[in-house]
């Protein structure tokens, strides 16, 4: 009895949280599967079955919401939601992201099937009209897509949706997308065959989950989920969350560019 008492003191000391200080976290972001899906569907998104997994235990409930991306980083960051989901760092600088990413997103130029163009460095999107999604950041493409591109930009919940039909109709010559994201929308969209990735554009950047720098438990919510993440890995929960979506750990070797 007396060692069972002591076991539940040292679980008590050593919770970030208690069911005292259980909160409401809203998570937001676009449609960005598989990192994030439908919040109703049976697989919401592995960054959203992570969080989840890092939150609810600790007595957080744990609420998930799709809205575009430039209004959900403004509303979080003026305090009307706890987190956005598959953010970059230049997404929104001022927010707390975690020590641990969430995943490694490669951003990439897409052309339609038929266009012989290859990417070839910053000076070889001179002239090229680029769709691209409002208040996204496109890591080390976003300077040459600015220097050099006509950028076409798009909002709403399905600005991606929107890229690939104006690609497929020819009022735009590419369009800048992440990678898994822009395949997983065209399959769905049985556009497959009609659209594809031009070589050497991929450029890689850690994703995370990031909290408004106003918010005061933002700290606290980060190193919860950074100390679940490194915790599902060695337990392999993390490999279970992203087998569902038919993945693999971005720390895995063959899979780290």
């Amino acid at each position: 009895m007396r060692l069972f008492a002591i076991t539940l003191l040292l679980v008590a000391l050593t919770t970030p949280f208690s069911r005292a200080d259980a909160r409401d976290i809203i998570l937001v972001a676009d449609l960005w599967c598989p990192y994030n899906c439908y919040p109703d569907s049976e697989h919401p998104g592995y960054m959203i079955d992570i969080a989840k997994a890092a939150f609810t235990p600790a007595g957080h409930k744990v609420t998930y919401r799709l809205i575009n991306w430039a209004r959900a980083v403004r509303e979080a960051r003026r305090g009307h939601f706890q987190g956005i989901v598959g953010a970059f760092r230049g997404d929104a600088p001022d927010f707390v992201f975690p020590d641990e990413p969430l995943g490694l997103s490669g951003n990439a130029i897409f052309v339609s099937a038929d266009n012989d163009w290859r990417y070839g460095g910053p000076e070889s999107l001179k002239g090229m009209r680029i769709g691209a999604i409002r208040g996204y950041d496109y890591g080390d493409l976003t300077e040459a897509l600015e220097t050099y591109a006509l950028v076409d930009v798009v909002g709403g919940d399905n600005a991606l949706r929107t890229n690939i039909r104006k690609l497929v109709l020819g009022r735009i010559d590419a369009f800048v997308a992440e990678v898994s994201v822009a395949r997983y929308q065209l399959e769905r969209m049985h556009l497959q065959a009609d659209v594809s990735l031009s070589p050497k554009s991929v450029k890689y950047e850690e994703a995370f989950i990031a909290f408004p720098p106003d918010l005061e438990e933002a700290s606290d919510y980060a190193r919860l989920l950074s100390d679940t993440v490194r915790q599902m890995r060695r337990d392999g929960r993390l490999q279970a969350i992203l087998a569902r979506y038919g993945l693999q750990d971005w720390q895995t070797p063959s899979l780290n560019p």
